[in-house]
């Protein structure tokens, strides 16, 4: 009897922790998107992208750069958890363009 309701209070305790995630992930989505927001806007077209790197690195944003066919940076945070993020593209040293990216909802 003993292991039974050890086991019974073990996936209640983990059934808790889960759910104070789940709900911590969805009570935090406005705040998340608010700040991509907020990273899109520290662009403007024509801007030196390393001006907007340097930019986001004071604001703590995490810029990661992609060159493959197109020169892209890619913004997220930690609060974003990846779910949203903001693509700034860039050509010859200025930015062209930011775009919302996956998971991004307009409010």
């Amino acid at each position: 009897m003993k292991k039974t309701s050890t086991f019974k209070k073990a996936f209640r305790v983990v059934g808790a922790v889960l759910s104070i995630g789940l709900v911590y992930v969805i009570l935090d989505q406005p705040s998340a998107i608010s700040e991509m927001k907020a990273a899109c806007a520290v662009a403007s077209v024509g801007e030196p992208i390393e001006a907007v790197i340097g930019k986001l690195n004071k604001k703590g944003y995490v810029p990661i750069r992609f060159n493959l066919e197109k020169e892209l940076v890619v913004v997220s945070t930690s609060r974003a958890f990846g779910r949203f993020n903001c693509s700034i593209e860039h050509k010859g040293g200025k930015v062209i363009s930011t775009a919302k990216a996956a998971g991004f909802i307009e409010t």
